[in-house]
């Protein structure tokens, strides 16, 4: 877990167990210095990947801690990428820790020479 998410996590637990009820989104940027929606949104995708939390799908305020002893072992999600070149050199690699988000939006098509798709950061 990466400190902004350690960091996160301990503020929902701590506001869950005081009010009864997940923070807002406006709530949990203000408390982690953010400006925008994204930044929260990535994070709480990070921590229910990782088992830590559940969102409840369509509902306001729907976030719910995990009790340690039901967490799963993280298993960084693992996709393995074959690039072809036109002079018919091939490479494999594979990639540790792919959200599932990311691997639905960039699919690699086996019949395309090249590369598909390039993600920066």
């Amino acid at each position: 877990m990466t400190p902004q998410q350690s960091k996160l996590f301990e503020y929902l637990e701590r506001y869950i167990k005081g009010h009864g009820y997940c923070p807002s989104y406006q709530e949990m940027n203000s408390h982690m210095g953010l400006h925008s929606k994204s930044g929260i949104h990535r994070l709480v995708s990070a921590l229910e990947e990782r088992g830590y939390i559940k969102r409840l799908p369509h509902r306001a305020r729907a976030i719910e801690i995990i009790p340690i002893e039901e967490r799963q072992a993280y298993q960084p999600n693992t996709t393995q990428v074959t690039l072809q070149f036109a002079d018919g050199c091939e490479t494999t690699f594979i990639c540790l820790g792919v959200p599932e988000s990311i691997r639905r939006k960039f699919l690699l098509n086996k019949r395309t020479v090249g590369i598909v798709g390039v993600l920066t950061r």
